[in-house]
């Protein structure tokens, strides 16, 4: 019994050393490289091992989608290039002077652990949290990319970053003329200035969800994006490309048992110049956006995310607004190239 007290007495000592340890300042910690190997390998350590607990139950997607691939080039050249580098330019001269240095992305890592690097990033390292949690999507965009980068040449991966376009602009994604990349990224060419205009504003201030685009506008002027927005959107008239009976029905007349109105009345041809048009699309992206607002109602933001929450609102107990799983790809086939 005797020997409690003094098992208490050596917990409570070790406890005031890990606690006052730190508080003393005696363990260096500035950013300066190799300045205490013991505190760089103690942290990355920590991180290696809370990333791998972390991403054992995420399940991996398929990731072999080209235009996924693609949209994850697109937002790695224009953000992450820098530090970690890439089959056509080194990393800048910065990120060598960082600790811990931006490792080359030059071997496969498991898809699960980057998916948790990503979305997550490190603490007390350079490596960001994605901008947006609630947009998964776009995380699995930059795994599906990141996976295949070690096998790529500069050639390989100047076409899927950039293609002909200057490498980080909106045309290197969205198109010299807007007309959306490989169809892997939304058109731009179809949409109102007025429409370009708030879009962008509104993901500058965050109020619209995507990291993607977050990144991208986070550091435009207004006199940017009023010149951006006349530059791309030009509201070029576009019908739709596919003959989904279903998905006609629903553009032009709605679902009036579930009040659901025509998607035309605000997308069409003749729609409000402030809200986006449809027709001409991928079906992939007019899908996902239909899911998002599903998925995050209002928190999917934009200037008429209310609206579209509860045209496509997916309660625990039905409303009146809904569109099913089939109604969405109807409307998504309808709509899209």
């Amino acid at each position: 019994m005797k020997r409690i007290p003094l098992v208490l007495a050596s917990a409570a000592a070790g406890a005031f050393f890990i606690l006052a340890l730190p508080l003393s300042g005696l363990i260096d910690h500035s950013a300066r490289p190799g300045s205490n190997a013991i505190v760089d390998w103690y942290s990355q350590t920590a991180a290696r091992q809370s990333i791998a607990l972390r991403s054992a139950m995420t399940g991996v997607p398929d990731l072999d989608d080209p235009a996924s691939i693609r949209r994850g080039a697109g937002h790695f050249q224009l953000v992450c290039a820098a530090c970690h580098g890439s089959p056509e330019a080194p990393a800048a001269r910065f990120a060598e002077d960082m600790s811990p240095r931006p490792p080359a992305l030059t071997a496969w890592r498991p898809e699960a652990r980057l998916f948790q690097t990503i979305k997550y990033g490190i603490r007390h390292s350079a490596m960001p949290a994605w901008p947006s949690l609630m947009r998964d999507d776009e995380v699995w965009d930059m795994v599906a990319f990141v996976r295949r980068l070690p096998t790529m040449n500069a050639i390989e991966y100047a076409a899927l970053a950039h293609g002909d376009a200057d490498p980080g602009t909106c045309a290197s994604c969205h198109g010299e003329t807007g007309e959306g990349r490989d169809n892997a990224f939304p058109r731009l060419d179809i949409q109102s200035p007025q429409y370009l205009a708030d879009a962008l504003a509104a993901f500058r201030d965050g109020s619209r969800q995507s990291g993607t685009m977050m990144a991208a506008a986070r550091q435009l002027t207004d006199a940017q994006i009023a010149e951006l927005s006349q530059t791309f959107g030009q509201r070029l008239p576009v019908g739709p490309a596919a003959d989904n009976e279903l998905g006609a029905r629903i553009a032009r007349e709605g679902i009036v048992s579930r009040d659901v109105p025509a998607c035309d009345t605000c997308h069409g041809p003749t729609g409000r110049v402030d809200f986006p048009r449809l027709a001409g699309q991928p079906v992939d992206y007019l899908r996902l956006q239909l899911e998002l607002f599903q998925k995050h109602g209002a928190e999917r933001g934009g200037r008429h995310a209310e609206v579209m929450a509860k045209v496509v609102e997916d309660a625990l107990e039905e409303g009146p607004h809904r569109l099913e799983p089939e109604e969405i790809e109807a409307v998504a086939e309808h709509y899209g190239q």
